[in-house]
């Protein structure tokens, strides 16, 4: 099947009546990508008396009725006729579709052009971006997701109470989607699979937050500034209604501060090492 404007904007059209979702977005930018790809309309013909110009798609044939045929004798003026030859023309202004007897259009009330010389820049891949991607996954995008820490956004797990551990687990978290993603990069599985776009997405975000993790990690000057970081991450992400706990003298303790005194102990270890 031949893409035409039409056939793009009665998609357009359609698409304009869905739900307007992640998804629906990214194939927006494509099929405006292809309408501009389009080779552009060339003008054949202009209405001398209004100037408008049109193309002239072609010659056909339609069925028609009481149509005037100043070929035919008065007493078989009127009657049906089939199979009229009619021209085929689009305007250029607006695209619309025109049709009449091909004996109008010869007439003289219509001027032939020049052929026109149209050229059309050669169709390019639309660009998606990885937040494109990530949306399409119904994630959230690299900005979104680290307009917070990602102490804030990823410790939910109660287990995950420490720089340490959220470090190891934000490592298994990346071994584990870029093996995902492995079959897709060495061909063993198609990227029209439908968990391509997700797998993709992931791994690229979770990547990208582990190299950011270490850079944050890398600039600290030392143990007790890492000390006074995560203090400062854990106080902004725990909750005042956690329930209380004893430490490990028997000394009933908020349940936030249990967590920093944990977090001083394994860093503090690290640094005694």
């Amino acid at each position: 099947m031949t893409i035409t404007s039409e056939i793009i904007a009665k998609l357009k059209e359609d698409m304009g009546a869905s739900p307007v979702d992640d998804i629906t977005v990214i194939d927006r930018k494509q099929l405006e990508a292809l309408e501009a790809a389009l080779p552009q309309t060339a003008a054949t013909h202009r209405h001398k008396k209004r100037g408008s110009t049109y193309e002239l798609i072609g010659i056909g044939k339609m069925q028609t009725e009481h149509w005037h045929d100043p070929n035919l004798d008065a007493e078989y003026d009127n009657q049906a006729v089939d199979m009229r030859e009619v021209a085929i023309y689009r305007a250029t202004e607006d695209g619309n579709l025109w049709v009449r007897p091909r004996e109008e259009f010869e007439d003289g009330r219509f001027e032939e052009l020049p052929v026109a010389t149209v050229t059309t820049a050669p169709a390019q891949e639309p660009v998606i971006t990885l937040d494109d991607r990530m949306k399409a996954a119904g994630m959230l995008t690299i900005a979104e997701m680290m307009g917070a820490t990602p102490l804030t956004r990823f410790m939910s797990n109660p287990a995950i109470n420490t720089i340490q551990y959220f470090s190891e687990w934000l490592d298994r978290k990346v071994s584990s989607y870029l093996l995902m993603k492995a079959p897709y990069d060495l061909g063993d599985k198609s990227e029209d699979d439908e968990l391509y776009e997700w797998v993709l997405a992931h791994a690229g975000v979770f990547s990208a937050i582990r190299e950011q993790f270490r850079v944050v990690l890398s600039a600290m000057p030392d143990q007790q500034a890492r000390i006074a970081e995560l203090e400062a991450a854990l106080a902004d992400m725990l909750p005042p209604n956690l329930p209380w706990k004893r430490d490990a003298d028997g000394v009933l303790i908020h349940h936030k501060v249990a967590a920093i005194n944990a977090a001083r102990t394994v860093l503090n270890k690290g640094k005694a090492e």
